[in-house]
């Protein structure tokens, strides 16, 4: 009799086991991005990782590293070169907060009829278009429902909009099922009306802000695999020094245009 009581419990376990271990799955992917416009005429080139697990992202690029912690309310700008990092609340509060929400994916997307292929899966455009202070931004993104990791990455992005939408930020649209594979966004410069400045002056930068060519981001998937991330990936490294958070727009890890499909910010972003 205890025997087949240990042979029951052991097979219970091992049942909750594997019904358990899907949720613990991440999606790692692995992004490559193409600038044109926003540094020269050379184009900018980097490549960047993002996790999900649950609740839980990170962001990393070369210089960079991009936490967003759901479960205890915080993110994470990491340096690993000078071993710093900027703590802040999430979803944080003010212009930075309306800011994410978009890069986050959350516009106003309309489905086309168009399809592709990317990294081997197959996926549906969507077209958005939306007003930063930077520009007029114009994007395309192609959505994979049968992707790795499609549904954990849906549904971590379902969380962060809910979050903003509990702050009381309340994005300009929803995020098409699945995962991004790709991103494809113009950015045309606005009208900047500066204070203080004469007519003359005024007319002068308007110009300026015509004559500049738009900003170009192309953003392709070229990675994604399902894979069970280390907790560790998802906090500070031991060694770091906590610093402020610097002002407005002084920050490479702060600005930027859209970082990554669907993504957070930039990023970043992914987006």
């Amino acid at each position: 009799m205890k025997n087949a009581i240990a042979t029951a419990a052991t097979i219970g376990a091992v049942g909750l086991m594997l019904t358990a271990s899907p949720a613990l799955a991440g999606v790692v992917i692995t992004q490559h991005e193409t600038v044109v416009g926003s540094t020269g005429p050379a184009p900018k080139v980097r490549d960047q990782t993002i996790t999900v697990q649950g609740n839980k992202q990170r962001i990393e690029g070369s210089d960079h590293v991009i936490i967003i912690d759901l479960e205890n309310g915080k993110m994470f700008f990491l340096e690993p070169a000078k071993k710093t990092y900027v703590q802040l609340p999430f979803p944080p509060s003010g212009p930075m907060a309306q800011m994410m929400a978009r890069s986050a994916g959350a516009m106003n997307f309309k489905k086309a009829t168009t399809t592709r292929k990317i990294a081997g899966y197959a996926c549906e455009n969507y077209s958005a278009t939306t007003t930063s202070m930077g520009g007029d931004v114009e994007m395309v993104e192609c959505f994979s429902t049968t992707a790795p990791g499609a549904k954990e990455y849906g549904a971590f992005m379902k969380a962060i909009m809910a979050k903003f939408k509990a702050s009381g930020v309340q994005p300009t649209g929803d995020i098409p099922q699945g995962v991004p594979l790709s991103s494809d966004a113009t950015m045309k410069m606005n009208k900047i009306n500066i204070p203080g400045l004469t007519a003359d002056q005024q007319a002068k930068l308007q110009q300026m802000m015509a004559n500049r060519k738009p900003i170009t981001t192309q953003t392709v998937v070229t990675k994604i695999v399902e894979a069970k991330v280390a907790a560790d990936q998802f906090t500070v490294p031991a060694g770091y020094t906590k610093r402020e958070l610097p002002a407005p727009g002084s920050h490479p890890m702060m600005g930027g245009p859209h970082a990554a499909p669907g993504t957070a910010p930039a990023a970043p972003a992914a987006h």
